[in-house]
């Protein structure tokens, strides 16, 4: 059996170092990228709302459009010129889907609806 020599123990040791300073050096690289990247988020972040989404959304037909990523019954009532209070809002179904009472309180999420389109209904009166 042979064993190492001190002078082959030595250029292993030597080696691991230089692989461990050299894992170092990128670590540092990354951890700079990083950071450069998180600022530059911030940045952007903070750019104001010219550089925020907009969400698209129809009430009868017209195009209507927010900045934010959830939409209420009484968001979209409130953007609807002379909206008269006693019709109803609808989401429109799509498809066989029925169409849906939206209410004041009800709540849609734009990140998972692409341009809702709702429409106006006024109330109904039945037997007269």
């Amino acid at each position: 059996m042979s064993h190492p020599s001190e002078h082959d123990k030595r250029e292993s040791i030597e080696e691991l170092q230089q692989r461990i300073e050299e894992t170092k050096r990128k670590l540092q690289e990354d951890e700079a990228r990083l950071e450069r990247e998180e600022r530059e988020l911030g940045r952007l972040e903070a750019g104001g709302e010219h550089q925020q989404k907009e969400f698209h959304y129809f009430v009868d037909g017209v195009e209507y459009s927010t900045k934010s990523s959830t939409l209420t019954g009484a968001e979209v009532k409130a953007n609807i010129k002379d909206f008269n209070p006693a019709y109803g809002l609808y989401l429109e179904g799509g498809g066989t889907n029925p169409d849906k009472l939206f209410t004041d309180t009800d709540a849609l999420s734009l990140l998972d609806c692409e341009e809702p389109h709702f429409i106006t209904v006024p109330p109904a009166t039945f037997g007269k």
